[in-house]
């Protein structure tokens, strides 16, 4: 009977290590299309709310977003080419973005989908990244915008949540950025294995009360 206690002890803690230690899966999405087809409720920010030349200082929230810049601060423009006119967002130090500049956007609530377009002359998949905190990466892909033959593309979802994403230049091509959309995490149903867990302690339990009564 005590074996049966040690071994349900060992088998919970071994589900215990599982649960304490998920590992993230995430989605990409090609296009726009496609992820704005997955997560239509999705919030966008495209920054055509705000006066060209508005300033968001690096640590400065705007409507859940904080701002963040490599070089320069975060600089809403209408200098440059944006899927949605007539703003997009660049960078104090040049207007743009620069060749080997990034910006991370951290939010306030966790998110479980994350896209935002790029307007570049690159047109190569895989020209920008996109981080996340937790340290998944996703690669932009060629979609260009609309009566242009340039623009891309980085979106994803994913199984963890997660509250920060760095956008950075992969092939040193100066961009801007324009319609962010992030959808906030789904509360996390209740993994399988901490059912079992919760099997497991109830086994050990029971082998202890019939251990007693013997």
């Amino acid at each position: 009977m005590r074996r049966l206690l040690i071994i349900s002890v060992l088998v919970t803690g071994i589900l215990f290590g599982i649960v304490a230690q998920p590992e993230a899966a995430i989605m990409t999405f090609a296009s726009r299309a496609a992820f704005a087809a997955a997560f239509p409720g999705a919030t966008v920010e495209n920054w055509d709310s705000y006066p060209a030349g508005t300033i968001f200082p690096d640590g400065s929230t705007t409507a859940g977003i904080t701002y963040n810049s490599s070089a320069g601060n975060a600089l809403v423009t209408s200098n440059f080419l944006a899927l949605s006119a007539p703003n997009g967002l660049g960078d104090t130090s040049a207007g743009f973005f620069g060749g080997n500049d990034s910006i991370t956007f951290s939010f306030g609530s966790p998110l479980s989908a994350f896209g935002i377009s790029i307007n570049t002359f690159a047109t190569t998949n895989g020209a920008y990244t996109a981080s996340t905190n937790l340290g998944d990466v996703a690669a932009s892909f060629l979609n260009p915008f609309p009566g242009a033959t340039t623009g891309q593309f980085v979106g994803f979802s994913s199984t963890l949540p997660f509250t920060s994403v760095t956008i950075a230049p992969a092939n040193g091509v100066t961009y801007t950025l324009d319609d962010l959309r992030y959808q906030s995490s789904a509360p996390i149903p209740e993994p399988a294995t901490l059912s079992l867990f919760g099997l497991g302690i109830g086994a050990g339990l029971a082998a202890r009360r019939r251990r007693r009564l013997e």
